[in-house]
């Protein structure tokens, strides 16, 4: 039984980028991918969670069902509902349920009065991407709102790096004080050199966008 969820970003690209990563990520034997309406990667001093035009992000999901050849993998259209208008927000999820989205996930949902106005208009499963967000804690009314499955943030992720690192540590017998979470994410994920060389490489001008 396949049980794991792939992470597929954007698709990588346009919608035949979509094709080949929904191909091979078929072939590595996930049960399900999300696709995001996320314009990645961000360009210089961009936000993160700018959205593509829906029209293209409905036609990724399309070419996502056209590449599966596989029934049983399941297509998750995914959004971020706090950075544009809930209108809007109805308005995608509508038209990527229509492209043929075997569900829709949902970023930032505020709590459930919010959750009942993003589903009322889909029948498909959702998913909901809750940041610890106490607001959306009961799991009775999630179930209502037809909320199949729930991913609680990175929290599990940072807390198995945190603990490798405490265990390598103590190890190696390292002397020093020990780094805060977030102090440790800095340090081995180089962000301040990326962010170095984002002005440097990343202007407009330089040839990047």
């Amino acid at each position: 039984m396949r049980l794991l969820v792939g992470d597929a970003d954007h698709g990588f690209g346009n919608a035949l980028n979509v094709m080949r990563t929904v191909t091979e990520l078929q072939k590595a034997g996930v049960a399900a991918l999300t696709l995001e309406d996320t314009h990645l990667p961000a360009k210089y001093d961009e936000q993160s969670n700018v959205l593509i035009n829906m029209e293209e992000a409905a036609s990724k999901i399309y070419a996502a069902r056209f590449a599966r050849s596989d029934d049983a993998l399941s297509i998750i259209a995914r959004t971020n509902v706090a950075v544009t208008t809930l209108e809007d927000s109805i308005a995608r999820t509508t038209a990527y349920q229509k492209a043929g989205a075997d569900a829709i996930c949902l970023v930032g949902v505020q709590d459930f009065q919010h959750l009942e106005a993003l589903t009322a208009h889909l029948s498909v499963p959702i998913m909901l991407i809750n940041y610890g967000n106490p607001a959306l804690s009961d799991v009775e009314k999630l179930s209502a709102a037809n909320v199949r499955v729930v991913v609680n943030g990175h929290a599990p992720y940072l807390s198995a790096i945190k603990a490798t690192y405490e265990a390598l540590r103590d190890q190696s017998g390292m002397e020093g004080s020990e780094l805060s979470l977030p102090e440790l994410l800095s340090k081995y994920t180089l962000s301040d050199n990326y962010r170095e060389w984002a002005k440097t490489y990343l202007k407009s001008g330089n040839g990047s966008n």
